[in-house]
């Protein structure tokens, strides 16, 4: 899940224009691929578990967090530290 949440983090910095908010949502089809609202894929996620994305209001920072469904550990990236944590 590490490096899901790392790999998802740096294929959004790579799309993302100097300046621009980060999108405001994540999408994740049934196959388990994140993508942006625009398309972008960005990384297919293991399956049995649940990505969460929260935006800031000033679309500044985002939390990506991805957790087991069966085991609820999960992983959180926050773009303000650059760090993936565990749950």
């Amino acid at each position: 899940m590490q490096m899901a949440a790392g790999t998802i983090s740096f294929v959004l910095k790579d799309l993302r224009m100097p300046g621009q908010p980060w999108p405001t949502a994540l999408l994740l089809n049934a196959d388990q691929m994140v993508s942006t609202p625009e398309g972008h894929a960005l990384f297919q996620i293991p399956v049995g578990t649940t990505a969460g994305y929260a935006r800031s209001t000033s679309g500044e920072n985002y939390r990506l967090t991805i957790t087991d469904d069966s085991s609820g550990v999960g992983v959180t990236f926050d773009s303000a530290t650059g760090l993936v944590t565990n749950n």
